[in-house]
């Protein structure tokens, strides 16, 4: 059956490994259900890192791009109108490649909107996995950005929406994590679209629900993500500066736990102070969230399902958050499998009510545990996206 499968060449601006984003998970696990359907390439514009034994792909091409070709491009390709981030990643060698090697492949799945450019004019069965809408987590940094941030996010949003609404109308197949997303990029444009646009949710994997490593509780309060992504950054600094603190006064034996990668230098100096502890990354989060008694998700801006979440969830753990860090979980409900809080407030008198009433916490941590491990896993997914593309084959066939 191998011999017969139609081949796929999947571009990611970014390398995926090891899997330590949701971005890369998104891809790999996708790669992977696919590859049941396809032999896949993967076209890459980074150097290869770590190459784990268990890949879905075939061959591995890579176009790696610097600093100063990045920087080259986005000088090139401005008169465009493309956002930044397009620009800098449409590059030449890339494009020749496609063009010379596209008779070679079935189908051309591109990652993330930066590249959306590369699909346009191929004739080929071409698809979008835009992860994100990420000109509405764009507008909405905005509100909270100061000085040259927030005119960078203002102007690029603009950018990003065109060429999100253009690649709607380009695409056989566009793909997105949440319905949020969807509906979002539906109204944005205004009707015209032609195309199949499908929600694909995040996946969370069978080791993060058989995670084995379960201890007591601690007096820990846990926020994960990787911080050098300002809507983390931004959760953070707000939960720090303005939730923490009076939780403290209630609680002078808890502590906060900051865990992820990369964290600026004006978070990190609140580290090792007033029960603050600001970890960066470390290979295993799930130790810290295990042991936690609330998890927090306090991100007030952003667009997709947040994977830290989904973690969480999976671990059994009582998650306390923002309408955002919610976004997707439709089948969700608050009080039952999460708890909503949007301000400080509302933060300190939810979090106070579980840190004092640990079976009720308990049960929030199995409901949330039992609704991921129905809805969110990549098999349960996968399922999906495979009789997406099934279906999408038939009729492509059909048409042929």
């Amino acid at each position: 059956m191998g011999k017969n499968k139609k081949k796929m060449l999947m571009l990611s601006s970014r390398w995926i490994y090891p899997l330590d984003a949701g971005y890369k998970m998104r891809i790999h696990y996708m790669a992977k259900v696919l590859s049941k359907l396809y032999k896949i390439d993967l076209l890459c514009l980074e150097p290869t890192g770590h190459l784990p034994e268990d890949i879905p792909f075939e061959n591995i091409i890579t176009f790696p791009l610097n600093k100063t070709k990045i920087a080259f491009n986005i000088l090139k390709n401005f008169q465009k109108g493309w956002p930044l981030q397009v620009s800098g990643y449409y590059d030449k060698q890339v494009k020749d490649f496609l063009e010379e090697n596209i008779k070679n492949y079935d189908v051309i799945y591109i990652n993330h909107i930066r590249l959306a450019p590369y699909g346009f004019d191929l004739e080929r069965f071409s698809v979008i996995d835009y992860h994100d809408a990420i000109s509405m987590n764009y507008r909405e940094s905005v509100k909270f950005a100061r000085g040259l941030w927030k005119m960078f996010y203002k102007f690029e949003s603009e950018r990003l929406l065109d060429i999100e609404e253009i690649a709607l109308n380009n695409y056989y197949l566009s793909l997105i994590t949440s319905e949020l997303d969807k509906e979002y990029l539906l109204k944005n444009a205004n009707g015209k679209l032609r195309r199949n646009l499908e929600v694909i949710p995040m996946g969370i994997r069978e080791e993060v629900l058989n995670y084995s490593d379960i201890r007591e509780e601690k007096p820990w309060i846990v926020m994960l993500g990787k911080m050098s992504y300002y809507p983390n950054y931004e959760g953070a600094m707000f939960f720090i500066k303005e939730v923490f603190p009076i939780l403290r006064k209630r609680f002078n034996w808890l502590e906060l736990y900051i865990v992820g990668s990369n964290p600026p230098k004006d978070l990190k100096k609140f580290d090792r102070k007033n029960g603050i502890h600001v970890i960066g990354f470390v290979e295993d989060p799930w130790y810290y969230v295990a042991r936690s008694l609330v998890t927090v998700a306090p991100v007030r801006m952003g667009a997709g399902i947040q994977n830290k979440v989904l973690e969480a969830m999976a671990l059994g753990k009582a998650v306390v958050g923002t309408n955002k860090a919610f976004q997707g979980l439709n089948m969700g409900v608050d009080g039952k499998h999460f708890i909503r809080a949007n301000d400080a407030k509302e933060f300190v008198n939810k979090i106070s009510y579980l840190v004092e009433n640990k079976n009720i916490r308990k049960d929030i941590g199995l409901n949330a545990k039992n609704l991921i491990r129905d809805h969110f896993t990549w098999e349960v997914i996968g399922e999906r996206l495979y009789n997406i593309f099934s279906n999408l084959e038939h009729e492509i066939k059909h048409k042929g």
